[in-house]
């Protein structure tokens, strides 16, 4: 056995996760802000309050940039590779997870896609065990995330699960 069948990747957006970002962080700023509407609309106050916009801009873009950096470097240490008797999960830039599950403990597949994901072509891909030890972000399997023709990869390895499991 140990034949590698597929390796996957999941696949970083960076328009997407921007677009998310931005908009929850401007959204915050906004809120912030309407208690002090009428501070703001005084002429005497224009200067100071122009200071305070835009430290606060630049806090939205110091925290927008470290956002997308840090999930960028951790969808780049993520790789998932499927053999022909497990799947092995690897995962993080700054902390490491490392998962395996044996094609025999998997008891169902899952696939899932949104609506923005149905818009970029990405899809997530759930193992799910009859175990509850799980890994990045679930107690019952492993997650393939945010991943290329998800539809494609699902179907493949459904037929390879039912192969093991016939």
């Amino acid at each position: 056995m140990d034949r590698l069948f597929l390796t996957v990747k999941p696949f970083f957006i960076l328009a997407f996760k921007f677009i998310i970002v931005f908009s929850l962080s401007i959204g915050i700023l906004l809120l912030l802000l309407i208690p002090f509407l009428p501070f703001i609309l005084l002429e005497e106050n224009r200067f100071m309050v122009n200071m305070s916009i835009l430290c606060a801009l630049m806090v939205d873009v110091i925290v927008i940039i470290f956002v997308l950096l840090s999930d960028y470097l951790n969808y780049n240490a993520t790789i998932y590779k499927v053999f022909d008797d497990r799947i092995e999960f690897e995962e993080g830039f700054i902390n490491h997870k490392y998962a395996t599950l044996k094609w025999i403990d998997i008891k169902e597949i899952h696939f899932t896609q949104n609506f923005l994901q149905r818009m970029f072509g990405i899809g997530h891909i759930k193992f799910i065990t009859a175990a509850n030890t799980g890994y990045n972000g679930y107690n019952d399997g492993i997650k393939f995330r945010d991943i290329q023709k998800p539809k494609e990869i699902y179907d493949k390895l459904k037929r390879l699960h039912s192969s093991i499991h016939a």
